[in-house]
C-alpha cells in the first residue's frame, strides 16, 4: 500500500488519449546510442510507434508525429510528461513548438506531474516490457534494433490479450481516428468575428497598437487571435487563452488559471495500490 494519486483522465475510445514517451537510452555494441521515442493508444494499448530517432529534438519528433497522423488520424488528447522536447517551463505555459503545433491542429495536452512517471503507468508498463525483451538481447547496429522493434510491436498489437480488453488484442480493439490530418491546419488559424488576428514573427512577437508584444518563440510563424474584454485585450491561440495585455507595459501577462489542462495534475493524500491497471 501506498500514497494515491490523483489518476488522469480515463480514456473511453480508441484515439480519446494518445501517450508518448522516450523509453531511456542504451548503447549498441557499436557506441550507437539507442533511445527509443514510443507513442501508443491508451485505450486499445495499441502500440502506434516504437522509434529510433538520430536526435530527439522537435523536427524528428514532429516528422514522426506527421507520419502516424497521416496514417491513423489525429488523437482528441496527447499525454505526455514535462520534458523536452514535449514541454519546457522555461516557456509560456511550458509550451514548445512540438506542443503549439499540436494545439494548431485541435489537439489537447495532459502532463503528468514532473518527476511521476506512475501517472502515465501502462505507458511505463509497455517500458518495462521493452526493457525485460529487447534492451539486452539484441545484438547489432542501431539498423537491426528498429527492425526488431517494429516486429515487437506487431506482435504486441496482434499476438498479446489484456485483462482490461476482456482478453482481446490491442490490433482488435484499436480503429483509426475518424479525424484526418490536414498537413495545412496549422497554416489556416482563423479566429471569430470580433477578434483582432495578429502574426507572431521570427523573434516571437507580434505587433499591436504600434507595440511589440513578446508571444513566445514557439508561436513563431502562427497567428494569434485578441478580443476586447471590458478594460483589457485577452491573447488567444486557438482556442486556448494565452493571458491578457498589460495596458501599460504592453507585455502578455500570462493566466494560469486558464490553461488548467495544460498545467501538471495535483496528487491527493489517498491509498492506492501500485500494482492496479
Amino acid at each position: 500500500m501506498g500514497e494515491r494519486i490523483s489518476l488522469p483522465e480515463k480514456s473511453t475510445h480508441a484515439n480519446h488519449i494518445w501517450t508518448v514517451d522516450f523509453k531511456g537510452w542504451w548503447y549498441t555494441a557499436d557506441s550507437e546510442k539507442v533511445n527509443p521515442l514510443t507513442i501508443r493508444d491508451d485505450y486499445s494499448k495499441y502500440i502506434l510507434s516504437i522509434k529510433t530517432l538520430s536526435k530527439g529534438d522537435i523536427p524528428s519528433v514532429k516528422a514522426e508525429f506527421i507520419r502516424l497522423f497521416k496514417i491513423y488520424g489525429l488523437p482528441e488528447i496527447i499525454r505526455s510528461d514535462n520534458g523536452p522536447p514535449f514541454a519546457s517551463m522555461q516557456s509560456l505555459l511550458g509550451l514548445t513548438k512540438l506542443s503549439v503545433w499540436w494545439l494548431s491542429l485541435g489537439i489537447k495536452l495532459d502532463r503528468i506531474e514532473p518527476g511521476k512517471p506512475y501517472q502515465n503507468g501502462a505507458h511505463e508498463r509497455m517500458h518495462k516490457d521493452m526493457a525485460r525483451e529487447l534492451q539486452h538481447e539484441i545484438v547489432g547496429n542501431i539498423t537491426l534494433h528498429q527492425k526488431i522493434f517494429d516486429k515487437w510491436r506487431i506482435e504486441f498489437n496482434r499476438e498479446r490479450p489484456h485483462e482490461s480488453l476482456n482478453m482481446k488484442t490491442p490490433e482488435q480493439v484499436y480503429v483509426k481516428s475518424e479525424k484526418l490530418f490536414d498537413p495545412n491546419a496549422d497554416l489556416l488559424l482563423t479566429y471569430p468575428f470580433g477578434f483582432k488576428q495578429r502574426h507572431v514573427n521570427d523573434r516571437g512577437y507580434i505587433n499591436w497598437l504600434g507595440h511589440l508584444i513578446m508571444i513566445g518563440n514557439p508561436f513563431n510563424g502562427f497567428n494569434v487571435g485578441i478580443k476586447r474584454e471590458g478594460d483589457h485585450y485577452s491573447i488567444w491561440f486557438a482556442n486556448n487563452k494565452l493571458g491578457v495585455i498589460d495596458n501599460d507595459f504592453f507585455s502578455l501577462i500570462s493566466d494560469p488559471d486558464s490553461y488548467k489542462v495544460h498545467k501538471p495534475r495535483k496528487v491527493t493524500k489517498k491509498r492506492y495500490p501500485s500494482h492496479a491497471a
